[in-house]
């Protein structure tokens, strides 16, 4: 899937080399910290593919013909969207969609939250159709099952993010967000 071009200066974008790297948890954190400064919409991008059935967690994707999109609206459940609203959220989204229906899926999520909103999102997948403001790779220590294609796309972040220990290295404080486009301080400004 290629990259169609698209700058989305407004959203932050986590992924991680593996699972369980803390890509949620670093998201909670930003939420809670830009929360009181704007509204963010929580974005929880799944991209389908064949070959990354160990990757995609405990989302029941494979009923997923093309894409869906859920809103999640439940505040006491353990599912990470329910997360995001609970840290502070004022929408949170899940979306599971084959790699080739990915930009459908956009597009239809944009029919339900403006495109103008600010974004935090956690996806690998979204990085090959679009720029964000913002990408940052969360990294641990014990990275043993690295997905597919993302020691390539770790080569577009803007920032990497060492998590261990219940840290964060570096934290939130360096992320920027300013009439609401996402920057890193002393990085990525236009």
């Amino acid at each position: 899937m290629k990259n169609n071009g698209l700058f989305y200066k407004n959203m932050l974008l986590v992924t991680g080399m593996s699972r369980n790297t803390g890509k949620t948890r670093f998201i909670l954190e930003v939420i809670k910290r830009f929360s009181v400064i704007a509204p963010l919409v929580a974005l929880k991008v799944t991209n389908i593919k064949p070959e990354g059935g160990r990757f995609h967690g405990s989302h029941e994707v494979e009923d997923v013909e093309r894409y869906t999109i859920l809103e999640e609206t439940n505040l006491n459940s353990r599912k990470d969207t329910s997360k995001m609203l609970r840290a502070g959220a004022s929408r949170a989204f899940l979306v599971c969609a084959r790699e080739e229906w990915l930009n459908d899926a956009l597009s239809e999520l944009f029919t339900r939250v403006s495109s103008e909103s600010v974004f935090v999102c956690e996806s690998g997948g979204l990085r090959n159709i679009l720029k964000p403001g913002v990408m940052v790779v969360v990294r641990s220590g014990n990275e043993k099952n690295v997905k597919p294609g993302m020691e390539e796309l770790a080569k577009k972040t803007d920032l990497t993010v060492f998590s261990g220990n219940g840290l964060f290295i570096p934290g939130t404080d360096v992320l920027k967000l300013e009439e609401g486009k996402w920057s890193v301080a002393g990085g990525n400004e236009p």
